[in-house]
Protein backbone atom coordinates (compact mmCIF):
# COMPACT_ATOMS: atom_id res chain seq x y z
CA UNK A 1 0.00 0.00 0.00
CA UNK A 2 1.64 3.31 -0.78
CA UNK A 3 0.44 6.58 0.98
CA UNK A 4 0.03 9.99 -0.66
CA UNK A 5 -0.44 13.26 1.27
CA UNK A 6 -2.70 16.07 -0.24
CA UNK A 7 -3.23 19.67 0.94
CA UNK A 8 -6.55 21.07 -0.79
CA UNK A 9 -7.56 24.48 -0.05
CA UNK A 10 -11.19 24.33 1.08
CA UNK A 11 -11.49 27.80 0.67
CA UNK A 12 -11.03 27.66 -3.22
CA UNK A 13 -13.60 26.51 -5.58
CA UNK A 14 -11.55 23.40 -7.29
CA UNK A 15 -10.62 22.00 -4.17
CA UNK A 16 -14.20 21.94 -2.68
CA UNK A 17 -14.67 20.44 -5.87
CA UNK A 18 -11.85 18.00 -5.87
CA UNK A 19 -12.70 16.97 -2.40
CA UNK A 20 -16.30 16.26 -3.27
CA UNK A 21 -14.56 13.84 -6.06
CA UNK A 22 -12.53 12.25 -3.94
CA UNK A 23 -14.94 11.30 -0.96
CA UNK A 24 -17.26 10.40 -3.95
CA UNK A 25 -14.68 7.57 -4.82
CA UNK A 26 -13.58 6.49 -1.31
CA UNK A 27 -13.97 2.65 -0.43
CA UNK A 28 -12.82 2.26 2.90
CA UNK A 29 -11.36 -1.29 2.31
CA UNK A 30 -9.05 -0.08 -0.45
CA UNK A 31 -8.91 3.78 0.73
CA UNK A 32 -8.21 5.12 3.70
CA UNK A 33 -8.87 9.16 4.31
CA UNK A 34 -6.70 10.41 7.19
CA UNK A 35 -7.61 13.74 8.85
CA UNK A 36 -4.58 14.51 9.89
CA UNK A 37 -1.50 12.70 8.29
CA UNK A 38 1.17 14.85 8.61
CA UNK A 39 0.59 14.45 12.65
CA UNK A 40 2.33 11.37 14.62
CA UNK A 41 0.95 10.44 18.31
CA UNK A 42 3.53 12.42 20.08
CA UNK A 43 1.75 15.96 17.93
CA UNK A 44 -1.52 14.57 18.38
CA UNK A 45 -1.48 14.11 22.41
CA UNK A 46 0.40 17.79 22.42
CA UNK A 47 -2.55 19.38 20.52
CA UNK A 48 -5.26 16.95 22.64
CA UNK A 49 -3.79 18.89 25.58
CA UNK A 50 -3.10 22.48 24.67
CA UNK A 51 -6.83 21.91 23.56
CA UNK A 52 -7.78 20.52 27.19
CA UNK A 53 -5.80 23.85 28.61
CA UNK A 54 -2.86 20.69 30.03
CA UNK A 55 0.44 22.63 30.63
CA UNK A 56 -0.94 25.98 29.56
CA UNK A 57 0.16 29.08 31.21
CA UNK A 58 -2.29 32.00 30.94
CA UNK A 59 -0.93 35.62 31.22
CA UNK A 60 -3.06 38.87 31.26
CA UNK A 61 -0.69 41.17 29.91
CA UNK A 62 2.85 40.61 28.09
CA UNK A 63 4.56 41.91 31.70
CA UNK A 64 2.91 39.14 33.61
CA UNK A 65 3.91 36.43 30.18
CA UNK A 66 6.98 37.96 30.62
CA UNK A 67 7.57 37.61 34.72
CA UNK A 68 6.50 34.06 34.49
CA UNK A 69 9.18 32.95 32.23
CA UNK A 70 11.73 34.73 34.16
CA UNK A 71 10.38 32.84 37.49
Amino acid sequence: METITLEINEKSNIGKVFKKMILAFVNDKEIKISENPRYNSTTEKAIKEAQLGIGVTKTKSHADLMKKLRS
